[in-house]
């Protein structure tokens, strides 16, 4: 390990460590020394990277705000056919899916948003940037004809608090909901519209 790369690792460590805190036992529940015994590291090894434990949280929605860039960069790459369409969502919510701790830090983030008016415009914030994201697919998918509606800005709103809900209920049952056939489902929906044949939904198991 170089010089130069120390610093940033210990900070990646002081991260990790209150990550798995902050899910476990919360924001306000979890003290420096918590944050210390984790990480290994002494107060004086915390506060020479973070000023305080304030600024460890801010630095994680910091992080959480540079993997949202990249995945939306990663779903900007699909061709903007039906199919890629459906599949750049499912990434979407697989990702912020995938592992129980992400969904824990996750969740940890809008559960301080609710209390503190400052993580609440950060958070905001994000959450802006992505629903533009999503908006420039949704009229540029439009303007090719693969989505009709009179609306394509608030069918962006309406597909965002979507992807947003099916994430939220996927957390809160711990995983055991299929969100993958509701999206898909979902899509259909806005694709074809919605048909009077019944289909059957299985929502037991999740990805």
């Amino acid at each position: 390990m170089s010089k130069k790369e120390a610093p940033e690792i210990r900070k990646k460590q002081i991260l990790e460590a209150a990550k798995k805190l902050f899910v476990k036992k919360g924001y306000h529940s979890t003290s420096i020394d918590d944050i210390t015994h984790e990480c290994g590291l002494t107060k004086g090894g915390i506060y020479w990277h973070f000023k305080s434990k304030w600024e460890i949280f801010t630095a994680m929605i910091e992080e959480h705000k540079q993997a949202s860039r990249s995945l939306w960069g990663m779903i900007r790459t699909f061709q903007l056919e039906r199919q890629q369409l459906v599949e750049g969502g499912l990434l979407f919510i697989r990702e912020h899916c995938k592992d129980e701790w992400i969904m824990g830090v996750y969740s940890e983030i809008e559960a301080e948003a609710m209390r503190n008016p400052v993580i609440r415009d950060q958070y905001l914030a994000i959450l802006d940037e992505e629903k533009k994201n999503l908006s420039i697919l949704v009229e540029e998918a439009h303007s090719r004809g693969v989505l009709k509606t009179s609306d394509p800005k608030m069918l962006s709103e309406v597909i965002f608090l979507f992807m947003y809900s099916c994430i939220n209920f996927y957390s809160l049952t711990k995983g055991t909901y299929n969100i993958e056939v509701v999206w898909r489902e979902f899509c259909a929906s806005i694709l074809d519209g919605i048909l009077k044949e019944k289909r059957q939904i299985d929502t037991r198991e999740g990805f």
